[in-house]
């Protein structure tokens, strides 16, 4: 029970904290693909393939290689927020059956091979949470929604790490933006790691399903279930150390969702709340949260059923 309880205690935070390693030291351990010679038959035989792609864009060709299952469209523009664009390389993933849009200025190979293991292992683990993204996105520019989240008193970090789920340009999309390759800390955290950080991402594109202003977790049974949650968690709260989650009416299920509750207006005020669940059971399965939260473990089990009971 203690190792159960325990977990909550870190305060599940949707901000990852920075690796103390060297990337340059870490880039050298990644086994790339030499493109200094056209006599190599894997890049020869796809730069005959795809004639657009130039032998100096590396990245891209060491995607495509390792990636049988994804295919390269060509160029194109997106849109980055409302004022903000980029030009990007477009890449169709046919198994995990998602767009990948790369920013011709991205280059951290590193952190880009390393973001893509974790969705396919997201995918692998369940595909039912996985699928509700449609597009993923890299690239070099600041979140454009910084600003926003410092109205609140939080880093810029804050959204830029995590990505950004966005339908506002007419399909699910999580957007790893410039912060996200200072602050990538892979598999080295229980909690917010890259695992948990797209798993609460694909929850969001989950919840919002076909109109963000439609999203399931907007309902005031979310929030009759964190008073009754309350109850469960207030025995347990000061002996091990989580009682800053707690106030007087309800629990919550990390920091981050207890700000994003109290700062935001009444229709989106369950959004981080309920995307924080979903990764809190991606990461430690459904016992863990069934145990601190049985509550919201019903709930989800009413609303999302074929979300919920594909995890283990």
């Amino acid at each position: 029970m203690e190792k159960i309880i325990t977990g909550i205690s870190n305060g599940v935070n949707h901000v990852a904290k920075m690796v103390d390693k060297s990337f340059e030291a870490l880039n050298k351990n990644i086994e790339t693909i030499s493109l200094d010679s056209t006599t190599d038959s894997k890049v020869k035989s796809l730069l005959e393939k795809y004639p657009s792609i130039s032998k100096d864009d590396k990245l891209l060709i060491n995607f495509l290689i390792n990636n049988p299952d994804c295919n390269y469209i060509g160029t194109k523009k997106i849109q980055l927020g409302t004022f903000s664009s980029i030009e990007t390389f477009e890449i169709w993933d046919s198994k995990n059956q998602l767009t990948y849009y790369i920013d011709k200025n991205y280059s951290n190979e590193y952190i880009f091979n390393e973001t893509v293991k974790d969705i396919n292992e997201i995918y692998s683990k369940n595909p039912v949470l996985i699928k509700n993204i449609s597009e993923v996105v890299f690239t070099t520019k600041d979140c454009p929604s910084d600003w926003y989240w410092n109205l609140f008193g939080r880093s810029g970090k804050v959204s830029s790490t995590g990505g950004i789920s966005d339908k506002k340009w007419g399909k699910p999309r999580i957007t790893f933006y410039q912060e996200w390759e200072n602050e990538y800390v892979g598999r080295n955290s229980q909690y917010g790691d890259a695992n948990y950080i797209i798993a609460h991402e694909a929850a969001h594109c989950y919840d919002y399903g076909s109109d963000i202003r439609k999203h399931i977790s907007d309902n005031q049974e979310w929030d009759n279930a964190m008073k009754a949650d309350r109850i469960v968690q207030v025995k347990y709260a000061e002996e091990y150390g989580y009682n800053y989650l707690i106030d007087s009416e309800k629990s919550y299920v990390s920091q981050y969702s207890m700000d994003s509750y109290n700062n935001r207006n009444n229709n989106m005020r369950n959004d981080e709340e309920f995307a924080d669940s979903i990764a809190l059971i991606s990461t430690n399965g459904k016992d863990y949260f069934e145990f601190n939260f049985p509550n919201r473990a019903n709930l989800l089990r009413k609303i999302c059923p074929e979300l919920y009971n594909s995890f283990k």
